[in-house]
């Protein structure tokens, strides 16, 4: 992430902002864009592609959204965001909690919504699901 060039880092940073800002995640094509832009996520977390605490709790929101679309593919693909998003640019020691089977990730990643939540609480956007998040997380803990 660190060798792009900075136009093209800005850029890919404002990929999300311009699709949520044109509404793409509605009518025709809106899942197949959500689902990309979840992979976009994780891929640019993943590379640990330098990013501020402003764009990664936009993105945090971005993807609590789409974690609680019906269509589990999409849910998922948010899951496995969330992970990357989370070890990349909300843990102190980038240490790995371990991966996990298949199986085992949408239990973990329900529990990581619920403590990215909490995590990221501190935004404005974070009272809409924080019922929802809030309520795994304390039934989890």
């Amino acid at each position: 992430g660190a060798a792009l060039p900075p136009e093209l880092r800005k850029a890919i940073s404002g990929v999300v902002p311009a699709v949520e800002k044109a509404r793409l995640y509605r009518g025709r094509g809106g899942e197949a864009m959500r689902g990309a832009v979840c992979r976009m996520l994780e891929v640019c977390a993943a590379v640990r592609m330098p990013c501020g605490p402003k764009a990664a709790l936009r993105s945090l929101a971005s993807l609590d959204d789409s974690i609680k679309h019906p269509t589990e593919q999409i849910s998922l693909a948010a899951v496995a965001a969330l992970r990357q998003l989370s070890r990349a640019y909300f843990s102190e020691g980038g240490g790995s909690t371990g991966g996990g089977s298949a199986g085992g990730s949408t239990g973990g990643g329900s529990r990581a919504a619920g403590s990215g939540q909490g995590a990221g609480g501190g935004g404005e956007d974070a009272g809409g699901g924080g019922a929802a998040g809030g309520g795994g997380g304390g039934e989890g803990a």
